[in-house]
């Protein structure tokens, strides 16, 4: 997925004022965003992590790799409407959902390599 990134980005970067252009963009963004989320689940439910995280933080980290989802397919109908739009909201999106993830105030795990 991360390996054909360039296509999109390359098409985003031409035609960034056709709305297909910026919407598949969106999508692509997505997916990646949503393997990022399946990659943090099956760690969670493999206990793959070094330092397990609690519940607080774990849902932290799914929300946070959510959150990249949300904006890019929420900016897909605005991006029909205007193309920069779409790409004003990406960034005040990411950093609407940034600050509103760093009000959760979820404690990371110790690391363990500190530790000793």
């Amino acid at each position: 997925l991360i390996a054909l990134l360039p296509v999109p980005a390359q098409m985003l970067g031409e035609y960034w004022g056709n709305p297909l252009a910026v919407s598949l963009f969106a999508v692509y963004a997505s997916a990646v965003s949503g393997m990022e989320v399946v990659l943090i689940v099956v760690a969670l439910r493999g206990r793959l992590f070094v330092a397990p995280p609690d519940r607080p933080f774990a849902r932290q980290l799914i929300l946070g790799s959510l959150s990249p989802m949300v904006v890019f397919l929420t900016s897909i109908p605005l991006a029909f409407a205007s193309t920069t739009l779409a790409l004003l909201w990406w960034l005040v999106g990411s950093v609407l959902a940034g600050w509103l993830l760093g009000r959760m105030n979820a404690v990371p795990p110790e690391d363990p390599a500190q530790a000793r």
